[in-house]
This record gives C-alpha cells, structure tokens and sequence, in this order.
C-alpha cells in the first residue's frame, strides 16, 4: 500500500516491556494490503477464509535479528504480544488466524433500527475493531544496536563473526551488562582501537565464566565422590553392626531344625514367649505354639529391608560409579517447591485492582505524522461509499496459538523441530525482549 523511508522527521515508536520500561524504534515504515479472493463458485465460498497463512520467519546462517509481533494501540504506541530471536538457520512458522466481520453496507443495515444512541455505540465499537485489525511486524537488527551501546563505529562487527556470536552468548545467557563490554576511551579513536578494547573486555569475561564453570563442575565432582565413598563406607559399617547385634540370630529366624530359640529381646526371661524349632521333613509334625504367644521383634524385619536396601545401594555404585547414587542424592535434596507466581505478568502490562490494563512509559507526542490505526476506518469509509453490493468484508488478523520451529544447534548437526504452545512462545519472548 504504502512505503515511508526513515527520514529526520520520522516519529519515535515505542513498545513497553513492562509497566517501568519502554523501548522506543524508529526506521521505515511498511503498510501492507492484501486482498483475499472468494467466488461463489467455490464449496467454500461462505467459510470464514479459504486459505491457510503463515507468517514464516527465517535467518541465515551467522545472522540475527528480533521479530516482534503485535498490534498498533495508537498512532506511536505498539503493543508487543510476541517476540523471537532468529539465528543461525532458525524458521519459524506462525499459523495467522483470520477473522472477518460484516461488511460496511451490511453493518448499517444491521444498526438501522436501533436506537441513535445505539447506533453511535455499535459505530464507535466497529471502528474500535478496525483500528485494532492492524497487525504490525517490527524488525529489530542486532548488530547495529550492539555498535550503538558498545560505541562502535558502524557496520564495525559485519565481519566479526565469532564476536558477535560471544556477544549474544554473554546478553542473551548470562546478562552480562554493555558497560562491562562496551567501549569506554576516547570517541575519536581510530574504529580497530575501540575494536580490540570490546573484544579484550569479551575475552576476559568469557575466561572468567570459564573458570568459575571448571570451579562448579570441580566441586560438584568431589561432592558426588564424597557421597559415593561415604555410601561404601556406611554399607561396611551397617553390615558389621547390624550382624553383631544380639538380637538377630539367623539360624533360629530361619527355623532350622535344632536350632535355639529366639526370643523377643536380647534381656529375655523365662516366661517370654518363643519359636520352637520345626521339622521340615516329609511325615514329620512340626510343634507350632499359639497364634496368642508368638511374639516377633519388629526391628528384625527392618533390619532386613535395610540390608536389602544397602546391598542395592553397593550393586548400583559398583555398576555406574555412583551416579545412581548421586541421582538418589540429587532427588533427596532438591525438595525446593517450583515458585510458579515468580513473574506475574510475563506480557509486559501493569494491572490495576479494577483489571484495566496499563502500558508502561510515557506517551510519544508524534505531532503531525499520520496515524496508521485510522487507515482501517478510512477503508472502511471507501467501501462504504464504493462498495453497494458488500462484497468486501474487513478481516482481523491474530496470531495462531501452535507454531513451529527448526532450528540446527551447530554447524555439523542435524535440524531439530519442534512445536511452540504458549508456555514455549512465553520462553521465546522473554529472551528477545530482554535483549
């Protein structure tokens, strides 16, 4: 429909990533049209839309950039519902959901028995809808943000692959500050000079991150060996105190024949009651007391389970080195509840306790730039004044709630798919927005 190229007069666009912060863009300006045709020729010419949309996102290998998705709210402010980083070959595939309503000539024949009042409510809701129908695409370039926080020159990290690449590791995975990263001399230096000073700032970080990773994985290895010699340990120290005990006598437990007996305690007297020994041999009766005089040590039985228990515990770290063990350990001690209320509006909105929503930051005062949500309304004017037959019928856009992906983690491994539901796109976005 139209182009508007960036110029000195270009109006600020914002977007709030939450109800504190807000990110103001600017550059060129694309506004699309398009027109879907249905004839009535077609089975399905009555349906909701005969073609299926996806909005495929893909990079190239070693190139990244952020998409956001959402809704134009006013004539500067953008409401970011979605948003993605997309490197090294990822494609996304996000399903558009179209959503037609009623034609202009068909809406006002619909109102024209209302009441003016009514009539003035339906208009300004339609026109709500129209102004809310326009689906905006934002385009965020990494590289030259990073040239602009890490003052740079431009176009300084265009062949800088492996920077780059260092650079998105430290920002999207471990947070680390630009101030930490980014250039901090003399701004007429010479572009090399504030090059090397970023990469030696990059260089030093990643050394510190690996030196901390190789300090965790060191104690955690003598954590685990700890345990494990601990475990070997208490096996030996349970089977010798657990078999000297007084108490157990195997022989009698097991009825052999002429074996003593057992009774209920190590300090037994004469008037406990006992196991008599049995015969086991075919045609021999066995002397069994009654059901009322027997009596068992409970802590028989559980000695048992826990030789059971030890024995698997010496099997396993025999097996696999302790890493069942480990596992076991892991488990025990990560009892620590999932805190699920950590982040209670992970779209970036303030709610009020009436439920009205609030955008963060200030308003952008554009002046006397156009404002896009109106192109909508004036369309519809168009038809309305054009269109006698109501054939053309405005269609809303939304994003779909299962998209795909394929992504290839390395240069040498195969492409992985997956399917994003909404907690996955939450993940998604969290990472785009906070670069």
């Amino acid at each position: 429909v139209r182009t508007k190229p960036q110029t000195d007069d270009t109006a600020n666009m914002s977007f709030a990533l939450n109800a504190a912060t807000t990110v103001q863009f600017r550059g060129p300006h694309y506004i699309h049209g398009w027109l879907d045709h249905q004839f009535s020729s077609s089975p399905n010419h009555m349906a909701q839309s005969t073609k299926h949309l996806d909005l495929v996102i893909r990079a190239r290998q070693f190139s990244n950039f952020i998409v956001v998705l959402g809704k134009m709210k006013t004539a500067s402010d953008f409401d970011a519902k979605h948003a993605v980083i997309v490197k090294n070959n990822d494609e996304f595939r996000v399903p558009l959901n179209l959503e037609q309503i009623p034609p202009p000539k068909v809406f006002r024949d619909l109102i024209s028995s209302l009441s003016p009042e009514q009539q003035r409510f339906a208009k300004a809701f339609r026109n709500m809808q129209l102004e809310g129908s326009l689906f905006g695409i934002t385009v965020i370039q990494i590289k030259p943000a990073m040239e602009k926080v890490l003052n740079l020159n431009d176009n300084a990290l265009t062949k800088e692959i492996k920077l780059t690449q260092d650079l998105m590791t430290l920002f999207t995975e471990y947070q680390i500050p630009t101030d930490q990263l980014s250039f901090g001399g003399d701004p007429s230096q010479p572009g090399k000079d504030k090059l090397a000073e970023v990469r030696s700032h990059v260089t030093s970080i990643m050394k510190m991150i690996e030196g901390e990773k190789a300090v965790q994985v060191k104690a955690a290895q003598q954590k685990a060996d700890y345990r494990e010699a601990e475990a070997k340990d208490g096996v030996r120290r349970t089977k010798k105190s657990k078999l000297a005990s007084p108490r157990f006598d195997k022989t009698a437990f097991r009825g052999a024949p002429g074996s003593p007996a057992v009774s209920a305690s190590s300090a037994s007297t004469a008037t406990t009651p006992t196991f008599h020994s049995m015969s086991m041999n075919r045609g021999e009766t066995a002397d069994v007391v009654p059901e009322a005089d027997l009596h068992v040590d409970a802590g028989a039985f559980e000695f048992l389970d826990e030789v059971l228990e030890v024995e698997k515990m010496v099997m396993e770290v025999a097996n696999d080195d302790g890493g069942a063990v480990r596992a076991r350990e892991s488990e025990r001690t990560d009892t620590k509840p999932a805190d699920d209320n950590r982040e209670l509006h992970a779209d970036g909105e303030d709610t009020h306790p009436t439920g009205q929503k609030k955008s963060g930051g200030a308003k952008i005062d554009v002046g006397d730039h156009e404002d896009y949500t109106k192109i909508p309304v004036a369309f519809d004017r168009a038809l309305e004044a054009f269109d006698s037959d109501g054939t053309v019928r405005p269609t809303l856009i939304k994003v779909g709630k299962v998209w795909n992906k394929r992504c290839q983690k390395s240069l040498l491994g195969g492409e992985q798919h997956a399917t994003l539901l909404k907690s996955e796109q939450d993940k998604e976005k969290k990472p785009g927005l906070r670069l």
